[in-house]
């Protein structure tokens, strides 16, 4: 009975002490408080709490200056922006089907082959195209929105760690010119875009994007974009104001990068806000995809290039080399942001 006893005693002390002990993730022995170390013979397994991990997604939107098989002599411009941009999503406006393959395979993977694109659907005059990094990305369907001018591109999408997850991306390049008619008919496309938007599910996430050829926050078709929606749009950019040929918007500006014209594209310098990235309104809410704060920018916009050419002088925010590629490649700069969404993985311990 006296050892029966001892033995109990024992093992409530050894139980006492084993559980004090501090344990470390990849560590073969086990420390305990007297110093002592045990070798564990078989894998001691701990449930940890979920971890939650945060990864992000890079999105830009690029006018290419009616890219197709002429363009072959500003592909290694393009290399050099894309390999600064790294994005995970790129959209391009003024895409012609000669340059597709061209822009695919010597732009978008002439090192590396990570990005897919979607199909491309020829429509009226130029059209949009989305590459995107198929690790990251999964591409669901393209829907064509006829309009009086240009297709409106609606691009499903999936996030690759959450595949349930579904967002939308509208491409557009509205009617050009200032004034009247011009306007009316930026009014009218941007009717069309709203039909399909408004027949989303509550609570969808969608972004708006390409070349918007808007002049200034008082046109009806930015009242139209910023109003008239049933699931609210905002500009995260927030800039209120007449951005065309202003210099206190300068930071905002994406055409001309060119101060003189050559290649067919406009010149004048930097003095309109044409393109830019607008977010439904629940990418202001956790869940899903998140906009980043303070993540939009213009890709080569230093605010120091107002009415000049991208790459005169010095550039405080790219390299001589950078500006020099956006000079040439086209007329636009490229607008980015960036957007966050987190995993939930349930982490176990193991230590041998």
């Amino acid at each position: 009975m006296r050892k029966l006893i001892l033995f109990l005693v024992f093992l409530v002390g050894l139980s006492m002490v084993v559980s004090s002990y501090n344990v470390a993730l990849d560590s073969k022995s086990i420390q305990g408080d007297m110093g002592s170390i045990f070798e564990l013979k078989r894998p001691f397994l701990n449930k940890a709490a979920p971890l939650i991990i945060k990864k992000n997604i890079t999105i830009a939107t690029y006018n290419v200056l009616n890219f197709g098989s002429a363009g072959v002599g500003r592909i290694e411009y393009f290399r050099q922006i894309i390999d600064e941009l790294d994005p995970d999503i790129l959209i391009v406006q003024e895409m012609n089907q000669g340059g597709v393959d061209i822009f695919f395979n010597q732009v978008m993977n002439y090192e590396n082959e990570e990005y897919e694109m979607t199909p491309f659907i020829d429509g009226p005059d130029t059209d949009n195209l989305l590459f995107y990094k198929s690790n990251k990305i999964i591409y669901r369907l393209n829907e064509q929105i006829p309009t009086e001018s240009r297709d409106i591109s609606a691009y499903t999408l999936s996030l690759f760690d959450k595949p349930k997850f579904d967002f939308i991306i509208y491409s557009l390049h509205l009617h050009p010119g200032q004034y009247g008619s011009n306007e009316v008919s930026r009014y009218n496309e941007v009717l069309e875009l709203k039909e399909h938007a408004d027949l989303l599910p509550e609570h969808s996430h969608f972004i708006i994007l390409g070349d918007f050829n808007i002049y200034d926050d008082g046109e009806p078709v930015y009242e139209l974009l910023m109003d008239d929606f049933l699931i609210d749009v905002y500009d995260p950019l927030d800039f209120i104001g007449y951005w065309h040929d202003h210099e206190e918007f300068s930071i905002t500006h994406t055409q001309s990068t060119r101060d003189v014209q050559f290649g067919g594209g406009s010149y004048g310098g930097l003095d309109d806000r044409f393109d830019m990235i607008l977010l439904s309104e629940y990418f202001n809410e956790p869940g899903g995809l998140k906009y980043l704060e303070n993540s939009y920018y213009v890709f080569g916009n230093d605010g120091n290039h107002f009415n000049q050419a991208v790459n005169g002088g010095e550039n405080e925010v790219v390299s001589q080399e950078i500006a020099d590629a956006l000079y040439y490649a086209s007329d636009h700069l490229p607008v980015v942001a960036k957007f966050q969404y987190r995993i939930h993985m349930n982490a176990v311990e193991i230590i041998y």
